[in-house]
C-alpha cells in the first residue's frame, strides 16, 4: 500500500468516526446531512446519497474528482457539486 493509499484509508476511517459523532449528538438524523473531505491528491471524499451518518462504511464513501465526477464508491449525494465548486475556487 502506498503512502497516499494509507493516508486515504486513515482519512476514510476518521470521516466515518466524525460522521457517527454528528449522528449520535443529534446533528443529523436519518439520511439528513452530508460531509465531504479534500484528499491530499485533490480528489474529494463525500457521503453517499441517502446514507445515514450513523452507519457509514469507509470503503463505500463516494470519491469524486475536483470537477465532481464520480470516481468510486457509492453514488455521491448531489451536494458534492458544492464541495467540488469550493475546491475549484
Amino acid at each position: 500500500m502506498t503512502i497516499l493509499a494509507k493516508e486515504e484509508h486513515a482519512l476514510r476511517e476518521e470521516m466515518v468516526r466524525i460522521a457517527a459523532s454528528f449522528f449520535q449528538r443529534g446533528y443529523a438524523t436519518g439520511s439528513a446531512g452530508n460531509l465531504s473531505l479534500l484528499l491530499p491528491d485533490g480528489n474529494i471524499l463525500a457521503t453517499p446519497t441517502g446514507s445515514c451518518l450513523g452507519n457509514l462504511d469507509p470503503q463505500r464513501l463516494s470519491k469524486v474528482d475536483p470537477q465532481g465526477e464520480w470516481l468510486s464508491g457509492d453514488k455521491p449525494s448531489k451536494e458534492v457539486r458544492f464541495s467540488s465548486g469550493v475546491v475549484s475556487q
